[in-house]
């Protein structure tokens, strides 16, 4: 029985993504060029990409490595290219609008980047994003344009450094209950909707750790 109800979703959900794809793609130039394209340090080159993992030079100085699989590659012309991430879920927690969402939505940055980096030839990412393929998702297509990517670079700094000092501080409540929303008591019994201490210790903590994090307000 649940069985069957698993597999009448999933069918019921290829059905959505096609139909949604057929239509989005309708009178618009586009290549589908490639599929779960990973690139890490076991990859080997070939004669459209280099082999390896990318690496994102941060603004002081550092550089990071970093791995990932690319859903899907599109070429819509030229030398531009749209990287597509694909979500099976609902967009929660995802913006539209938001590039960064305070450095909480970077793959899309990360994956555009790397797809541009590790090229042989000279292309542009013209688009990159998120699409939610599933009925839950109702086919919605979250895509960011370039300007603005590069800021990935200090996002990611200031992420890294904060795991190097061992900064890990409790997520920042607000009344949407954006970041507690797994939390089976956010709503009914948590303190912090009461009085939220937590909260006053991120605006107000000159603590050098907090004060690194609290520049990530400024990557929207």
């Amino acid at each position: 029985m649940v069985y069957e109800q698993e597999m009448r979703e999933i069918i019921d959900s290829c059905r959505f993504f096609l139909a949604s794809e057929e239509e989005y793609s309708r009178d618009r130039d586009r290549d589908p060029l490639l599929f779960e394209f990973y690139f890490g340090t076991n990859r080997e080159e070939d004669e459209r990409f280099q082999g390896g993992a990318a690496r994102l030079k941060l603004p002081a100085g550092g550089e990071l490595k970093f791995s990932g699989i690319i859903d899907r590659v599109d070429h819509l012309g030229g030398g531009d290219y749209e990287v597509i991430d694909y979500k099976t879920g609902s967009s929660y927690g995802y913006s539209a609008s938001a590039y960064f969402k305070n450095g909480r939505q970077l793959q899309h940055a990360l994956y555009a980047l790397a797809l541009e980096q590790l090229a042989r030839e000279d292309i542009s990412v013209g688009r990159s994003g998120y699409v939610f393929a599933s009925r839950r998702g109702e086919g919605l297509r979250y895509m960011k344009e370039p300007a603005g990517r590069e800021d990935v670079r200090g996002v990611v700094e200031i992420l890294v450094e904060a795991m190097a000092r061992g900064v890990f501080p409790p997520a920042r409540y607000d009344r949407d209950y954006s970041h507690c929303y797994i939390c089976e008591f956010n709503e009914k019994t948590c303190e912090r909707e009461r009085k939220d201490d937590l909260n006053e210790i991120w605006q107000e903590s000159d603590h050098e750790g907090i004060e690194l994090l609290r520049r990530l307000d400024h990557y929207e």
